[in-house]
């Protein structure tokens, strides 16, 4: 109980606008996915899906925490490991794609360009 009054005081107002930025990003790169040509356009959306689905496991996470209850701290621990564990691999994943092209911006071959 304590944490959810923690929570109320600042961090609430900053949690909500941070998710209001990212579900405004996420629309916008939907949005470039279904109608965008552009290889900005495509990179756009590759990224704001995954900043979707990170920040949608990070809203799960919260969510969770501030309904554990407060007297179990193996609860507590295992919880915070899970979610250090899964953000970090979702993170890997991120980073591991960007190094291997995936996410990278494709130049056009010059039988693409020549059409």
């Amino acid at each position: 109980m304590d944490r959810i009054k923690e929570f109320a005081t600042v961090n609430k107002s900053i949690v909500a606008f941070s998710f209001g930025v990212i579900w405004v990003l996420v629309s916008v790169g939907v949005l470039c996915g279904l109608q965008g040509k552009s290889d900005f356009e495509q990179a756009f959306c590759r990224f704001t899906g995954r900043l979707g689905v990170l920040g949608l496991a990070i809203l799960v996470a919260l969510h969770v925490w501030w309904t554990l209850p407060s007297d179990n701290t193996y609860c507590t621990a295992g919880f915070c490991a899970l979610v250090v564990f899964a953000l970090g691999l979702h993170l890997l994943s991120w980073g591991w794609s960007f190094t291997i092209g995936e996410d990278m911006m494709e130049e056009k071959t010059s039988s693409e360009a020549q059409d």
